[in-house]
């Protein structure tokens, strides 16, 4: 036998004890953490997540608000799982459950805004002055009349509902016209704002606070049309669409007030995440006033930034993951994107020169992340997915306003069912029709 085999044979017997005992170590290795797991129940994996992938939202059907006219906003009630469409046009509230009508409440005037504590389930109703109800209107179970009540006790026609679910418990009055509302997201207090610069602050179904907005050197009025809060500072931020000032409050107390360096503005939104707020300015060719139709102001800043891409715009949302902002510019056609407070891009909505159609509303799923703009004049409705168009749905006659459900990823498009007529100077006005309807999308 000659030395290379001699060794060879060594080396595998060497091996194979070397291999033996290291099976033995990484056997008595891995029965000792078996043990050791289960003596402390750390036997297990964390379990990961991912988020759901909605696909782009189709037509999935059609509710008919029975007796309703000319609807303008909507909300959704997680916790009863219901919807509120406030009607302007018959100045009442029509309640939608199971995405069938299921009657309507009144309220009185012209109901304008509504916001819920997805919470309490506590909702929120602003109404303007006029039309007072007819005197056939009867007391509601809890004894209230609706605001404006000709049978009341000197009633101011404006007012501010408190709903529980589908019962309307109380209605505080107004100073003047109230008009927007906010559930902040920390405290769960509704802000509602009043045209003569006024807030009100309701916790629960409490009024606990009525607070003076403009400062000495401001006037009165300013017609505070849009408000929105900031859940990383808790500041809430009232913006005025007459004197061009945002208010800052800090829970009941105004502890600031500067230019956002446009005019008009009828809407704001912030990118929590990234600390933007967009406002949409709606009057800009107000003689020595600003001309730009977005501001752009950053969190801990009050130096805005002014942005021309259209000639006015509308109204602004965002998404709140992607930093997606979305605003719409009625006369231009157009909607503008933007991301961390600049311009991506401005998109026309028209499929040709002919196509008037007026984007209007926009609001973002924040469940399913699709952005959705209403075109007012073709019955159609856009959905974005990022800075892109993806779809464009049809709609019922005239779709107005936008309202999410951001619990199940649907969205309702609720349509004004209104027609331009002429009275006998041939003067223009909106003449509402009856049995206005919702689109659905998912």
């Amino acid at each position: 036998m000659n030395k290379n085999t001699i060794f060879w044979i060594l080396t595998a017997g060497a091996v194979t004890l070397l291999l033996l005992m290291l099976d033995t170590t990484i056997s008595n290795h891995f029965l000792s953490r078996d043990a050791a797991a289960e003596e402390t129940n750390f036997s297990y994996l964390p379990v990961v997540l991912s988020p759901k992938i909605y696909p782009v939202p189709q037509v999935s059907g059609t509710i008919t608000l029975s007796g309703a006219l000319c609807p303008n906003d909507a909300a959704y009630n997680a916790k009863d799982d219901l919807w509120y469409v406030l009607n302007t046009g018959s100045s009442d509230v029509s309640i939608v459950r199971n995405e069938q009508w299921a009657g309507n409440v009144w309220v009185g005037g012209r109901p304008t805004a509504v916001d819920v504590n997805q919470t309490t389930g506590y909702a929120y109703v602003t109404n303007l002055p006029e039309p007072a109800p007819p005197a056939s209107v009867l007391p509601n179970a809890n004894g209230l009349r609706p605001c404006g009540d000709p049978n009341g006790a000197g009633r101011d026609p404006a007012c501010i509902s408190v709903f529980d679910g589908s019962n309307r418990l109380v209605q505080y009055d107004a100073r003047y016209e109230p008009f927007a509302v906010k559930i902040h997201p920390a405290t769960g207090i509704a802000y509602a704002t009043d045209l003569d610069s006024v807030a009100y602050l309701l916790d629960g179904s409490n009024l606990t606070a009525e607070v003076r907005l403009e400062t000495a050197g401001d006037g009165i009025s300013g017609w505070p049309l849009s408000i929105v809060h900031d859940p990383v500072t808790n500041l809430t931020y009232i913006m005025s669409w007459e004197l061009g000032n945002i208010y800052v409050m800090d829970q009941t107390v105004v502890t600031d007030s500067f230019s956002y360096r446009g005019w008009g503005g009828y809407d704001i939104a912030l990118d929590v995440k990234n600390g933007y707020f967009y406002i949409a300015n709606s009057e800009t060719d107000v003689d020595g006033r600003p001309t730009n139709n977005i501001s752009i102001l950053q969190r801990g800043s009050q130096t805005a930034t002014p942005v021309w891409t259209a000639a006015y715009s509308q109204y602004v949302a965002v998404n709140q993951t992607t930093g997606f902002a979305y605003v719409t510019n009625p006369a231009d056609q157009t909607v503008t994107i933007l991301q961390n407070g600049a311009v991506v891009k401005t998109v026309s909505v028209q499929k040709d020169w002919t196509d008037f159609a007026e984007p209007f509303d926009v609001e973002v799923n924040q469940e399913s992340g699709y952005a959705f703009v209403t075109l007012t004049n073709v019955n159609e409705v856009l959905v974005f997915q990022d800075a892109d168009i993806v779809a464009r749905l049809p709609a019922g006659r005239r779709p107005f306003a936008v309202g999410t459900d951001n619990v199940n990823g649907i969205t309702y498009i609720i349509n004004r069912n209104s027609k331009t007529s002429y009275d006998d100077l041939q003067r223009p006005y909106e003449e509402c029709l009856l049995d206005p309807t919702i689109t659905i999308l998912r």
